[in-house]
């Protein structure tokens, strides 16, 4: 049912349902992208959604994930990537954000690859995004050093 409603036309069908798996799917307790492959590969479909807030429900979990399932790093890196090229600015910013938050709480986890997009970033032609992109950027070096 779930799949169903994930793939729904609907788009507050697959706003909640987004939401609903996101929960599931970060919880530090939670196995069940591992459980259920077909349903997780579903979700990380939704990072491509036509909706901007499902997209944006997608970036702003993905902080969870890093931090509590380092495992489905790998799965998650792609999506977002695509995202720091999204037209919405609103989605390029929670993909920074998402990176940098999971980093200042998990910095292990944390890919070579996830640091390339928050750097892409810095290069953002809005200056809103490249400004509040280099700050955070700064803020994480000296959190890390």
């Amino acid at each position: 049912m779930l799949l169903i409603l994930l793939q729904s036309s609907n788009e507050s069908d697959r706003k909640d349902v987004t939401k609903l798996l996101a929960k599931m799917f970060s919880d530090p307790d939670s196995d069940l992208a591992a459980q259920n492959k077909p349903l997780w590969l579903c979700f990380l479909g939704r990072f491509n959604d036509i909706d901007t807030v499902v997209r944006r429900t997608c970036v702003q979990s993905s902080q969870e994930f890093i931090v509590n399932h380092p495992e489905l790093v790998n799965d998650i890196t792609e999506p977002l990537r695509q995202r720091t090229h999204d037209p919405d600015e609103n989605v390029r910013m929670d993909v920074v954000q998402a990176v940098v938050g999971a980093s200042k709480k998990e910095f292990s986890n944390i890919t070579l690859e996830l640091l390339e997009c928050v750097k892409e970033r810095t290069l953002d032609k809005k200056v809103s995004i490249h400004y509040c992109t280099t700050v955070v950027c700064f803020t994480l070096v000296l959190f890390v050093v």
